[in-house]
């Protein structure tokens, strides 16, 4: 895929990207909490950052993402010092987005290696949704949910306990990839010949999980800025009231009876179980008003089905492309 001339225009349109625009989220948010920090390792940048002024929307996101964006920060940070420049400063995020894209496009690259290489090119790497997400309005949801599609991988290749501690970084970077976490549960139940994944794969996870989140319970900046994200609490903004003191909450209700039918077949197959995890982030972006990031969650496996699929489902997507690009560009932040 390296080589295919849509591949490298892809590329080269993101790198040019990267090189001209600074969003409006890493100048306000994120590059003010890697900055808040930049003077030494911190064990716990959240509370560093609030300490000294730092908004507690800047970084609502776990260790696992903090390390992953950190090195090359750094870096960027380093050459900004030395050139008294701070156009470098923005580099760094910018390039670990794009190192993750392409680890996302190999994840996918990997798991539908037998079909078609352009559908993949095209619906995803050249997709104007991720590029509008990653580069124009500069969200970072894209290191969990590659972590996550790795996760996959993994499973695929019979790794479970690989897998579990890839979906637990992924979790600990961003806790709505804990919405995939019982379709992987259920798909192991659902398949004798994969008896005794299930216990591999959930110590692998809860390890990882426990060990990144439970030393910052009693962290201040941490509980403010990623436990109590108000974005986590859209869950509960679609119910139906019956009387002053009695709802119900449509979307847990609609997400665990999706659970429940998938765990009611007999049987799950791989290409259900990609499915099943696309559908259950896809309820959220029906049901709540989402962030433009939201939108990256389930596009992988959307992407996965439209390249094992016979039609070209390519044409369907342009629709739905064009009326996100219009709400996004008109409602949401870009570049400064």
């Amino acid at each position: 895929i390296n080589k295919s001339y849509i591949f490298l225009v892809g590329l080269t349109l993101k790198i040019f990207l990267i090189c001209i625009l600074a969003p409006e989220i890493h100048i306000n948010f994120f590059l003010p909490f890697f900055l808040n920090n930049a003077s030494g390792f911190s064990l716990d940048p959240w509370s560093n950052h609030i300490s000294i002024g730092g908004s507690i929307d800047s970084f609502p996101y776990g260790l696992s993402m903090y390390l992953g964006y950190l090195p090359l920060f750094q870096l960027s940070n380093t050459l900004a010092r030395i050139f008294s420049n701070d156009y470098f400063l923005r580099l760094g995020i910018g390039l670990t987005t794009i190192l993750f894209d392409y680890s996302l496009l190999l994840s996918i690259f990997v798991i539908s290696r037998a079909f078609s290489k352009r559908i993949l090119l095209l619906a995803y790497w050249c997709s104007p949704i991720s590029i509008y997400i990653l580069y124009w309005h500069g969200q970072l949801d894209i290191f969990p949910v590659s972590l996550l599609v790795w996760s996959v991988c993994a499973l695929q290749y019979r790794k479970p306990l690989i897998s579990g501690i890839i979906i637990g970084l992924a979790v600990s970077a961003k806790f709505s990839m804990l919405i995939a976490i019982p379709f992987f549960i259920v798909y192991l139940l659902r398949n004798i010949r994969l008896e005794g994944y299930l216990i591999k794969f959930l110590s692998g996870s809860i390890f990882v999980i426990f060990t990144t989140n439970i030393p910052y319970l009693f962290s201040f900046g941490y509980t403010q800025m990623v436990f109590r994200n108000p974005q986590s609490l859209k869950v509960l903004n679609v119910y139906i009231s019956y009387g002053e003191d009695l709802k119900l909450f449509l979307l847990p209700c609609i997400y665990l009876l999706i659970i429940y039918l998938i765990w009611r077949l007999e049987k799950i197959s791989w290409d259900l179980f990609i499915i099943s995890i696309g559908l259950g982030f896809f309820i959220i972006l029906l049901l709540v008003s989402p962030a433009p990031g939201w939108y990256l969650w389930p596009l992988p496996f959307l992407v996965l089905y439209q390249i094992k699929s016979k039609g070209d489902y390519l044409l369907t997507l342009i629709p739905f492309t064009l009326a996100f690009l219009l709400y996004n560009l008109l409602y949401q932040s870009g570049p400064i």
